[in-house]
């Protein structure tokens, strides 16, 4: 047997992801099971002691999450735990990943080992890296979108409101010590956020360790350094991390395997002089001390481990089994902490490994007509996202077709860029005054990232495709046998293309009718209206940075087949309905984006000026056809006044016979306008999407009385702040008899029909 650990490794993962879906058997029964396989010998029964072995692991940890444990987010926690890694500062929020093995709620203590994130308003007065602390605050959930499918953002996360609430109960060890100033050298200056909130470096390793630092905009290659070399995404500004998303090179931002070996490539490099032992060994540190600089990162932490037994190997004189110390680092990660297997990047960077590893050299002979060194990058890239497609369809639901192409360019790249700013960054830490000398060399190393934020959508850069896991997973298979048969080229070009259109063409079947989506969107507004390959999107929700639409609008677009839009529509310029317009028109082509007029200057106008679409601002009488929609503009007038939210684009939307009413958030001073200026019957309408998130300033009951809806949906965030909808509004539209479905309540809403006699409704509420 070539390689017994990676397939030890894999039944521990099948005996974990089992424990993880289903109840696990009591201990003295796993443990009976355990040594039954090992009873029994052979592979056969060392594969049954591994499973096993992952059940009993996941019956010890205890729940997976806080919320499994039954934590109520509405009330304050009070934990303990371990900082893993260090800390940083984006948006001027400190955070660290905590793992918390002492948890109590109402006085009452619960069971597990939990990792989340702590934030803190400031952490001058924390660690820097390393040590345990004790913190009281709000645990929060990830943001969950009830949409089809649905989506996730973020993890779970402890609010703690002041410092005063946590307090250090033990200080960082000698090592942790060391890399908080190292780390503390490099990130000496801070690298500014272009929406405004500064990206800090954090000061001080004890606590009390005087004031935080002022923020300093950084440069450009400072930023790329800072994200490169350390994993500090979020020193770059939102879009141009988007921009690499969509080309397929996020990898390149979470430090991985790649890092870790270019660095070690290095160090042996320049010990070229000395001795073999030594230039082992001192790959083997260099890879080791940089995963203590970066932090305890699944795909650091898998790197370090193979090039730590790669060393061992050759210090030996054995030859390496690449296989063998994949799964010795799986194995290692995963009886060390279980849930880790539930983390995508855990899941991403094995996942692409083993792909690199089986498939690569056969994709390699494939390709034998190009040039070797060619042959063999493009067989590595085609490799590694072909194994990690069922995990990159459910995460981010897009495909990159040039991303293979994008990494023969974008590798070498990011080879010089890391030598660059390992150069960089040592100077920092040696001779501080030095290092400003070679920033010019990196803000020009810099600019291609710049340039993919430009980039305008295109189905050949990122194709939205939202394939559910079992057919991505047999996409997967059917491309891998491909690549392993021994077939002619022309066969496995057909059999790859077959697979490939098996995961893009999947999509939720869509209405022979023309229908109106409600996407959940959280505290905003979004709103489809689809003529089978004819859209237009109406707002697309937001938050105050890039990033949202392509997570949060983007699945449900693909779910429905929808992968080009005729236009794209922003009622006003809030962030709420504005930000995930200007995050998918540069992920879905569209043919024209639509505003109201006069929105003089705004942080959302400002990226919406910046997109290659064809502008046009709409006025009230304007009347626009997508499909069988005909839309016609009724707001803002001119007597509106100057606040956003008055001038918000209310459009009137017919098809088949039925009427849609959007009003944006659009307030009762506007709606009385609305209705002297167009009189009733011209307002009236069978589906209102009703104003402002239901918010007590809207939705008036002569605005009611003059549309006189069947049905009224109000897009509002769970448990949003504002106490949105409002109670006085919810009982204005009962009074009014009018059927009232809510994406807080009912996720998102579908309302479909194929003439003026009935029409079918679906939502997708857990």
């Amino acid at each position: 047997m070539r390689a017994p650990l990676a397939l030890d490794a894999a039944a521990c993962a099948a005996g974990i992801a089992l424990g993880g879906v289903a109840a696990a058997p009591p201990v003295p029964l796993l443990v009976c099971l355990g040594g039954l396989g090992v009873a029994l010998g052979g592979r056969r029964g060392r594969l049954l002691a591994w499973i096993a072995v992952g059940l009993l692991m996941v019956t010890l940890r205890g729940p997976v999450s806080p919320g499994a444990a039954g934590i109520d987010a509405r009330l304050p926690v009070a934990v303990e735990g371990a900082v893993a890694g260090c800390w940083s500062a984006p948006r001027g929020q400190a955070r660290a990943w905590l793992q918390v093995d002492t948890l109590v709620q109402r006085g009452r203590p619960r069971v597990g080992r939990w990792d989340v994130r702590l934030q803190l308003p400031d952490a001058a007065a924390m660690p820097f890296c390393g040590g345990r602390l004790r913190a009281r605050g709000y645990l929060k959930p990830p943001r969950r979108y009830h949409n089809l499918p649905p989506s996730q953002v973020g993890e779970w996360s402890l609010y703690v409101k002041s410092p005063l609430l946590a307090e250090v109960t033990a200080p960082p060890g000698a090592l942790a010590v060391a890399v908080s100033w190292v780390r503390r050298r490099v990130l000496s200056s801070a690298a500014g956020d272009e929406t405004g909130d500064p990206w800090l470096a954090l000061e001080g390793s004890v606590a009390g360790a005087g004031e935080p630092p002022a923020p300093v905009e950084a440069r450009p290659g400072e930023r790329l350094a800072l994200a490169l070399l350390l994993g500090e995404a979020t020193a770059l500004p939102p879009e141009w991390r988007e921009g690499m998303r969509r080309a397929g090179l996020s990898h390149l931002l979470a430090v991985s395997g790649l890092h870790v070996g270019m660095l070690a490539a290095l160090v042996a490099l320049v010990l070229l002089p000395a001795p073999r032992g030594w230039r082992i060994a001192g790959a083997a540190l260099a890879a080791l001390a940089y995963a203590l600089l970066v932090g305890p990162r699944p795909s650091v932490l898998r790197a370090a481990a193979m090039a730590a037994a790669a060393a061992a190997a050759l210090g030996l004189r054995r030859p390496p089994q690449a296989l063998n110390a994949l799964g010795l680092a799986a194995l290692a990660l995963l009886l060390t902490d279980p849930a880790r297997l539930g983390h995508l990047g855990f899941q991403l960077s094995f996942a692409a490994t083993t792909g690199i590893l089986l498939l690569a050299p056969r994709l390699a002979r494939a390709l034998s007509w190009l040039p070797r060194p060619l042959a063999l990058s493009l067989a590595v890239t085609l490799a590694a996202q072909l194994a990690t497609l069922p995990w990159s369809l459910a995460a981010f639901h897009r495909v990159a077709p040039l991303a293979p192409l994008a990494n023969l360019l974008a590798v070498p790249w990011a080879g010089v860029v890391l030598a660059a700013a390992a150069g960089w960054a040592a100077t920092r830490v040696l001779a501080p005054p030095l290092a400003s000398w070679m920033l010019p060399v990196l803000d020009g190393l810099a600019a291609p990232v710049a340039w993919l934020a430009e980039i305008p959508a295109n189905p050949w850069w990122s194709l939205p495709v939202a394939a559910p896991w079992p057919a991505a997973l047999l996409a997967t298979g059917l491309m891998a046998w491909s690549v392993v048969a021994p077939v002619r080229w022309w066969s496995l070009s057909a059999r790859m293309l077959l697979a490939f259109a098996l995961a893009a063409g999947w999509r939720h079947p869509g209405s022979r009718g023309v229908e109106v989506v409600v996407v959940d969107v959280g505290q905003g507004d979004a709103v489809l209206l689809r003529d089978g390959r004819e859209a237009v999107l109406v707002d697309g929700g937001g938050w105050g940075r890039a990033g949202f639409g392509g997570r949060v609008v983007l699945p449900v677009l693909a779910a429905l087949g929808q992968r080009r839009l005729a236009a794209l529509v922003v009622t006003h310029p809030d962030a709420d309905h504005c930000g995930g317009i200007a995050d998918l028109a540069r992920e879905v082509p569209a043919a024209a984006l639509w505003t109201a007029e006069g929105w003089g200057e705004s942080s959302c106008a400002r990226r919406l000026s910046g997109l290659p679409l064809p502008h046009r601002e709409l006025a009230p009488g304007d009347e626009l056809a997508v499909g069988r929609w005909r839309l016609r503009v009724l707001g803002p007038l001119p007597e509106s006044g100057p606040d956003a939210n008055a001038r918000s684009l209310v459009l009137l939307a017919a098809a088949l016979g039925r009427r849609v009413l959007l009003t944006g958030d659009v307030d009762a001073a506007g709606e009385r306008l609305l209705e002297r200026h167009w009189g009733g019957a011209a307002l009236a309408a069978d589906l209102l999407k009703v104003a402002h998130h239901g918010s007590r300033t809207s939705t008036s009951p002569s605005l009611l009385a003059a549309v006189r809806p069947r049905l009224a949906v109000i897009s509002a965030g769970r448990r949003n702040p504002y106490g949105h909808p409002s109670a006085v509004v919810l009982a204005t539209l009962d009074r009014h008899r009018v059927r009232v479905l809510r994406t807080d309540v009912h996720g998102m809403v579908r309302v479909a029909w194929e003439g003026p006699e009935r029409w079918r409704i679906a939502v997708t509420a857990p």
